[in-house]
């Protein structure tokens, strides 16, 4: 072996670990946003492609945006995700607006990127995005140095528990996958944690389970009751999911189907009970998909019909339907997820709800911070340009007879008694912008200022104040999402 060559195990020992880290920060949710940073970027872009007040965009342009400004991975996984983002069949929560066939609940592919169209909605934008130019969030250098990009969003709701994991996130020795859950359950909760820590007063996990029943899925359906309690308090389990059936008649009506599966994977596995000699479901005589679209919610109805054989014993077909069929699943739960640290951590739903809790403080008290620096800065000229106003010819014959801006701006310094940076600011003021009218607008930019910069210091200093804020964006939430639970608990 050469000096300057390696043995390839060493070579592995030495960047396999940086290569999962690598991995597993793409492919597994935050903690704090429940977001991966492929759903980040395809947002951002979003906002700056199709704008909340604009028109929907074609899909290949967003998706060509995401890949040159920040992501720059394969354009089918990008396209898939953001299909995915706006399903309602598969998010509790669809996170973009979207135009076309992006797939359906039958297990239709969507169409090409080419013939979709996206664009983010007004209250996603205000949800998920608001704050991030105002130092809600850090940013960082996207991967050519070219912009800044967010290390996670601010939004205003925990979307980890609300939009559930998806079982396609897997990364390099973990997987997650976490069911979906109510939004008015989840935002008990957190308001129940944040009073806790207002107080000082330990938080009660058997609080958190009496107020979440259990999952919540947008398929609708039913789970087993056994099993919840356990992924609840470990963050790990399994529970048991069904579709809804009703009798009618000489026929079963399926309503609802388990979350994961598809009507038309529902009608094969019902399909190939009756494969083998031994036929399982003889007493099925036909079977039709008659699911339609709601023209006005968009959202699936579901409707299978399965013909049943004359003297049939429907309740006994039921009960085959859910042994034999995938009428009736399994799902496996692991709430692997990465931390503050980028490293993978096992949580259960109380740490997912106080870490979500504590970044949401957070970012309240970063933009609040933020704004405050701002409004202080913008008060200080407009307090200097208030000042002025007296000497205006003096100022005028000052600026004449000093050769350059900065002579002029220490001669108005001591003049006038003012800062360097007002008399910056006044050198650069146009003179109509000190006539009278002028004058008068800037006495009421700076009474609104004033108490801008009170409200700022109040959430800085008040934990109250915090509590309130995100109580109100809850309250908001509510008048644009429908609350009601979809999914009934056995």
């Amino acid at each position: 072996m050469k000096e300057n060559e390696k043995n390839i195990s060493d070579f592995f020992k030495e960047t396999y670990p940086e290569f999962a880290l690598s991995a597993n920060y793409r492919s597994l949710p935050s903690i704090r946003d429940g977001l991966k940073p492929v759903h980040r970027r395809i947002l951002m872009a979003l906002k700056d492609v199709a704008p909340p007040n604009g028109t929907t965009k074609k899909s290949a342009k967003v998706v060509g945006e995401v890949l040159s400004s920040t992501h720059p991975h394969g354009d089918m996984s990008v396209y898939d995700a953001m299909i995915r983002m706006a399903q309602n069949f598969y998010l509790n929560l669809p996170l973009i607006q979207g135009q076309g066939n992006l797939g359906s609940i039958s297990g239709a592919s969507p169409a090409a990127m080419r013939y979709t169209e996206v664009k983010i909605s007004n209250f996603i934008d205000w949800l998920c995005l608001e704050g991030v130019t105002k130092g809600a969030v850090p940013l960082i250098d996207n991967y050519d140095r070219s912009r800044k990009e967010p290390i996670v969003l601010p939004v205003k709701i925990p979307l980890l528990l609300i939009n559930g994991i998806a079982s396609g996130s897997i990364g390099v020795g973990f997987a997650s996958t976490f069911p979906s859950h109510n939004i008015e359950e989840i935002a008990q909760c957190c308001s129940y944690i944040l009073e806790c820590k207002k107080n000082k007063e330990t938080i009660s996990i058997k609080k958190i389970v009496s107020l979440i029943k259990g999952p919540d899925f947008p398929t609708f359906g039913s789970v087993s009751k056994d099993g919840i309690e356990n992924y609840i308090k470990t963050g790990n389990g399994s529970i048991k999911i069904r579709g809804e059936v009703k009798e009618e008649n000489n026929t079963l009506i399926i309503s609802s189907i388990p979350y994961g599966t598809t009507t038309s994977k529902l009608i094969t596995s019902i399909l190939n009970c009756n494969k083998d000699d031994n036929e399982k479901l003889p007493e099925i005589k036909e079977i039709r998909d008659e699911t339609t679209l709601d023209p006005k919610t968009f959202l699936a109805k579901v409707k299978i019909v399965l013909e049943l054989k004359k003297g049939s014993n429907k309740k006994d077909v039921i009960e085959k339907l859910f042994k034999y069929s995938d009428l009736e699943l399994s799902m496996g739960i692991s709430l692997n997820v990465i931390d503050e640290n980028n490293s993978v951590k096992t949580i259960n739903v109380l740490d997912a709800l106080t870490n979500w809790c504590d970044f949401r403080i957070e970012t309240i008290k970063r933009q609040a911070q933020f704004e405050y620096q701002f409004f202080a800065s913008r008060f200080h000229t407009v307090e200097g340009l208030l000042k002025i106003h007296p000497y205006i010819n003096e100022i005028i014959e000052i600026i004449k007879l000093n050769e350059t801006e900065e002579s002029a701006c220490q001669e108005l310094v001591k003049k006038l008694n003012i800062t360097s940076k007002q008399a910056q600011d006044i050198v650069k003021t146009r003179i109509g912008n000190l006539t009278k009218i002028k004058v008068s607008l800037l006495e009421k930019e700076a009474e609104t200022l004033t108490e801008k910069l009170k409200l700022c210091s109040e959430i800085i200093s008040s934990d109250q104040k915090v509590i309130d804020i995100i109580n109100n964006d809850f309250k908001e939430i509510k008048t644009y999402i429908n609350t009601k639970r979809k999914t009934l608990i056995l």
